[in-house]
């Protein structure tokens, strides 16, 4: 019966390594996008507003 419950928990932890190291990696994404449309604003803001058509997002 222990040996079962350390398995499931080892089970999860694995879950849960996965989970996180998929969401810094989101995140990280993100961030790397973000200094990209910093960039264009900055930038070329005719490029930026076109890019942002394109996409259908809205800006806040």
């Amino acid at each position: 019966m222990i040996k079962e419950e350390k398995q499931e928990n080892m089970g999860f932890i694995d879950f849960q390594v996965f989970s996180f190291t998929h969401k810094i990696q989101r995140l990280a994404s993100h961030i790397e996008l973000k200094k990209d449309f910093v960039y264009l604003v900055k930038k070329n803001r005719v490029r930026y507003k076109k890019l942002i058509s394109q996409l259908d997002i809205r800006v806040k």
